[in-house]
């Protein structure tokens, strides 16, 4: 238990972890406590109470740590699901990833431009989205009946999916997937976890040559 200033005590979950280096995360947090001070100081994005949501991390050795349990959250992988209980008509998740891989794979040889590899996705992504339609609003209305209270949790959302990924695209951070980002089913608020890859790493994952229009240092 820790308890605040007015004594009343509170009570911080953490959950143990070995195997992975938590000393870069614990480094992307504090990132993130510098990035809302700065959202904090200016009119506009304090208007919108425009922030990043972060947790606590305790590394404790290379491969050991402790996080901070973050409580009343899902996966965004519930899409995933959701897509077969509201469109079952619709493509797989599976169909549509493999779609993409074949047609990368495709394209990626010596006898294609870059030019002809990007017009292809952008031609196979078209057609997917005709069969494949978005589900994300339904997990609002799952989570909240009445209107206001609907409003509030999309708007939040949308803010809070604004605010990571540009801090995200400037920072760098890679391996962003369905399971590494949250999302609180109170408030609707994204959470991003699994910070282990940022700035210059992400080109070196999975050959994945990634340019940036800006580095930071």
């Amino acid at each position: 238990y820790y308890f605040r200033l007015n004594a009343e005590p509170f009570l911080y979950q953490f959950k143990g972890e070995g195997e992975d280096d938590l000393r870069q995360d614990a480094v992307m947090e504090q990132v993130f406590e510098l990035c809302n001070q700065v959202l904090s100081k200016d009119q506009e994005t304090r208007r919108r109470d425009l922030s990043i949501r972060t947790y606590k991390v305790i590394p404790l050795a290379a491969q050991a740590g402790l996080l901070e349990f973050v409580g009343k959250t899902r996966p965004l992988l519930w899409v995933s699901s959701a897509h077969e209980r509201y469109n079952p008509k619709d493509l797989s998740v599976h169909d549509v990833i493999s779609r993409l891989r074949h047609t990368r794979e495709k394209f990626q040889s010596n006898e294609y431009t870059p030019a002809d590899l990007k017009a292809s996705l952008i031609n196979i992504f078209t057609t997917i989205r005709k069969r494949f339609r978005p589900v994300m609003r339904h997990f609002f209305t799952e989570h909240r009946r009445d209107p206001q209270a609907w409003f509030e949790m999309r708007l939040q959302y949308s803010r809070s999916v604004a605010v990571t990924s540009i801090i995200g695209h400037i920072l760098g951070l890679g391996d962003r997937h369905l399971s590494n980002i949250l999302i609180d089913t109170v408030t609707g608020e994204v959470v991003h976890i699994d910070l282990g890859i940022a700035f210059e790493q992400v080109c070196l994952v999975d050959n994945h040559h990634i340019s940036f229009p800006f580095k930071v240092n």
